[in-house]
């Protein structure tokens, strides 16, 4: 049997360009007309990670992924070829795991016909790219690369909450349990890939190119004896563009999307 899920975290980026009032000149009496400038806001989760919405029990799931990956709303874009850092809130010293971004894979699979517990499965990622579309929908895409820093492999405890309706678990919040997380031995570390790495117990680097699928977090060896919950945190995110002044991206507001696919066989 092969699954699939997929989530989403977004990706932002607006770069700053200058705005003019529109004017008419009429031998020596300027008339001034409107310009307008617009005003928004978006609200998103205070946390650095949004849990979905199951079922966990009995299941394979991704159980948190990062909210948004925002790269700041007034950055230029006089230079081709430059790297944005990723906003984060600041942190408290003793308290950085309330703004760590994470990938949390949890399996509480229980062995039927034609499912079975502890075995392989995979998380990819897919970069949409950045596009921007003006009021004349005018699309303008920037090619571009995201780069994130993958820690080794935690143990992630899902915990026994319960919802009383759903009789679902209700996950531990990594951003708000510090327990959640717990080192994991080497030999257990050993049944996973992390970016593309097998038994990795040091971070990697893996960039997400735009429309191509990669390997974040994989499981490859089988053990039903071995079940639960599994994470890597997620650092020193940036992303890079090639060509901002080029494609006139002054004054536009360019999004995306990266797209995590959870599959239960292991595809390298």
């Amino acid at each position: 049997m092969i699954f699939a899920a997929l989530l989403v975290s977004t990706a932002t980026l607006g770069l700053t360009g200058k705005v003019y009032a529109a004017e008419d000149v009429y031998e020596d009496k300027i008339v001034t007309k409107e310009a307008k400038t617009d005003v928004g806001i978006q609200f998103q989760s205070d946390g650095p990670i949004s849990s979905e919405d199951g079922p966990f029990a009995d299941h394979l799931a991704i159980v948190f992924k990062p909210v948004t990956f925002n790269f700041g709303k007034d950055v230029t874009a006089t230079v081709n070829d430059v790297t944005y850092k990723q906003e984060r809130p600041a942190t408290v010293a003793g308290e950085e795991f309330k703004t760590q971004q994470s990938l949390v894979v949890n399996d509480d699979r229980k062995e039927v016909s034609n499912v079975a517990p502890g075995t392989a499965w995979t998380v990819k990622a897919k970069y949409s790219g950045l596009t921007s579309i003006d009021a004349n929908n005018v699309t303008t895409n920037l090619a571009s690369t995201i780069k994130l820093d993958l820690d080794a492999v935690n143990t992630y405890h899902i915990g026994d909450k319960r919802d009383p309706k759903t009789n679902d678990i209700i996950p531990n919040d990594p951003s708000e349990v510090e327990a959640a997380f717990s080192p994991m031995d080497k030999a257990d570390q050993d049944m996973y890939v992390i970016g593309g790495v097998a038994g990795s117990t040091t971070s990697q680097t893996v960039a997400l190119n735009e429309n191509e699928e990669t390997v974040i977090l994989a499981r490859q060896t089988d053990d039903k004896s071995k079940t639960g919950g599994v994470a890597t945190k997620i650092n020193n995110v940036t992303l890079n563009i090639v060509d901002a002044k080029g494609k006139n991206a002054a004054g536009k507001a360019f999004k995306g999307s990266v797209t995590w696919k959870l599959s239960d066989t292991y595809q390298p």
